[in-house]
């Protein structure tokens, strides 16, 4: 009997033994001191640690539960307690530095640990069995990271992202899409998408759903991509979109669908801007009086205006097949030379001469500039009738010249203040001035005195009335006095600053002849009337004595007078032909 139960005893052992060595969780039996006794293969395995290597090693004063918290579970199995300890990460490295065969020791680990009491109930053993959730912590853990991830790249996405579920109800919506949309994600949640960004078109007309692309996506299980449209803003304007809305399939039918846009508005805008702009350079370029050609870097003509193609002589479609060298250029570089120095070193503005296929020769200006790599522009502008009126003007100029330089006239120029500014050589001549000495004086200072104060008469005048004409005197270098006859004009076009011209002649002579021929009738003038004077007397004196012997004469011839009256009579008129006889002796002497 004895002997059975001593087999029985051995078999239980033997069974024990196996059970722990085959064990799939990892045991670590210590004793009431908290030195290892024993390990399963398990726990070897898990660890990457021999028992042979640990022999030092006590459970009891291993900082690492202390740091984690977890010391006190373990000192209550010790006396007696079965404990669960909470889920760490456990690293033997830490611990046994140097002893894991593991690249990686570290271990999430839940664990039992319970005492084995003797017959007595004292603690002679404490089991530690620990289950390995590595890898599942680990895949929590990617989880985890990816959940994150998500999460951060959905929160920090520039475009926005919604989710909807089968029925089109929101049920997810990102930073960025609250932005664009101008609504909070728990304003929309629960709402068909279509009801609040796409009831409308642009025109005011209702957009049935049945129509929406968008909403469609969750019927036709297919993904719509890179497609635009206009959504309408929680504030009530519409937006211009560019989305994508990609089906989530389980089971064969959609369960929800994610959408994914841009607010392209801007963009939109730019686009509407450019086209406008590109139609005004159309407009522009078709419609501009001036010739403007685009041609690339080896001098080929790409575009052509209507007025190039008059200016140049060419119809469009022959310029299109030429180039730049085959415009025949005279009297200057050939066209190639000049597209070449452009192009090289950027020359931008310079004319040309060139003959046209009739044979007519026609002057341009070109103004050239790169608007584009391997593009560049030129407008040119036909100068040829400028060219020939500046031609004519220089000659004109020159006889002008030759005409101020040896007229006998005074000409002169100044400025509103009556500074001098030019001087025709006869004018310094009669005023015995230099040039240097002439040019920037006053015209006041050149006036006699007692002529200065008429000057600002003149300058108003002019001012008022753009010309002024009368006489001035004006005394030379000499100190003679000399008066000038002037019709002066102010001129303001083609000019940078006005500028008085002025023309005069001298006219002392002819105001001196004058003078005296003035003196010499009033001289004759006096003379008639002292004439005149003196005959008024003689006629008077003459006639008074007269009157006097003809009236006792006739009166003697009627003999009707006494002697004593004929001898007064005769004594009367012989008196006064004596007085008369005295006037006709004095005016004779």
């Amino acid at each position: 009997m004895k002997r059975d139960k001593k087999a029985i005893g051995s078999r239980g052992e033997e069974l024990f033994h196996s059970i722990f060595e085959q064990s799939p969780l990892s045991i670590q039996v210590f004793g009431p001191d908290g030195l290892t006794i024993r390990v399963n293969r398990a726990w070897e395995e898990f660890w990457g640690v021999t028992l042979d290597q640990i022999p030092e090693y006590n459970i009891l004063e291993d900082e690492q539960f202390v740091a984690k918290g977890i010391m006190g579970y373990l000192k209550r199995a010790f006396i007696g307690e079965s404990v669960d300890t909470p889920l760490i990460l456990y690293n033997p490295e830490e611990s046994l530095p140097h002893r894991t065969t593991h690249d990686d020791p570290r271990r999430w680990v839940r664990a039992f640990i319970y005492p084995v009491k003797d017959e007595q109930g004292q603690v002679c053993e404490v089991v530690l069995m620990h289950e390995d959730i590595t890898d599942r912590m680990l895949s929590e853990e990617r989880l985890h990271y990816q959940l994150e991830l998500t999460s951060t790249i959905t929160n920090s996405a520039a475009e926005g992202l919604c989710m909807m579920d089968a029925e089109g109800r929101l049920t997810f919506m990102n930073p960025a899409a609250e932005l664009i949309l101008g609504w909070k994600q728990a304003e929309l949640l629960g709402h068909v998408l279509h009801n609040k960004l796409h009831y409308l078109r642009p025109d005011g007309r209702p957009f049935p759903i049945e129509e929406c692309q968008l909403s469609n996506v969750l019927k036709s299980c297919e993904t719509i991509r890179e497609r635009e449209d206009v959504w309408i803003h929680q504030g009530g304007q519409f937006i211009s979109v560019s989305y994508t809305c990609a089906p989530i399939i389980s089971d064969g039918r959609v369960v929800s669908a994610v959408v994914s846009f841009q607010d392209i508005t801007e963009r939109k805008r730019a686009e509407e801007s450019l086209r406008e702009s590109e139609e005004q350079f159309r407009l522009l370029f078709e419609n501009s009086r001036d010739a403007i050609v685009i041609a690339d870097d080896d001098g080929n003509y790409l575009q052509i205006n209507e007025s190039a193609c008059e200016l140049l002589g060419y119809p469009r479609e022959q310029l299109l097949r030429m180039n730049v060298s085959d415009l025949q250029t005279t009297n200057s570089p050939a066209a190639a030379i000049l597209y070449q120095v452009y192009t090289r070193t950027g020359n931008e503005t310079g004319e040309f001469s060139f003959v046209r296929p009739d044979g007519e020769q026609r002057v341009a200006q070109f103004t050239a500039s790169s608007f584009a790599p391997g593009l560049h522009l030129s407008i040119l502008r036909d100068i040829t009738e400028r060219k020939l009126a500046e031609q004519a003007l220089r000659e004109s100029e020159d006889r002008y010249r030759d005409l101020v330089e040896n007229s006998h006239e005074l000409i002169c120029t100044h400025d509103l203040e009556g500074r001098i500014l030019s001087v025709n050589p006869w004018a310094l001549q009669i005023l015995g001035y230099e040039q240097r000495s002439l040019v920037g004086m006053n015209i006041r200072d050149g006036l006699t005195p007692e002529h200065r104060d008429e000057f600002d008469d003149y300058i108003r005048r002019i001012r008022r009335d753009g010309f002024a004409k009368g006489f001035m005197q004006v005394r030379t270098a000499r100190g003679d006095v000399r008066i000038w006859e002037y019709h002066n004009t102010l001129r303001t076009e083609g000019v940078e600053a006005p500028v008085v011209r002025g023309m005069a002649h001298d006219v002392t002579e002819r105001r001196q002849a004058l003078a005296r021929e003035r003196e010499a009738r009033q001289e004759a003038e006096a003379a008639n009337r002292a004439k005149d004077e003196f005959l008024a007397t003689v006629s008077h004196e003459l006639r008074t004595p007269l009157t006097a012997v003809v009236g006792w004469a006739s009166m003697l011839r009627s003999g009707r007078f006494d002697t004593q009256t004929t001898a007064h009579a005769l004594e009367v008129i012989e008196r006064n032909a004596g007085a008369q006889a005295q006037i006709i002796e004095d005016i004779l002497d």
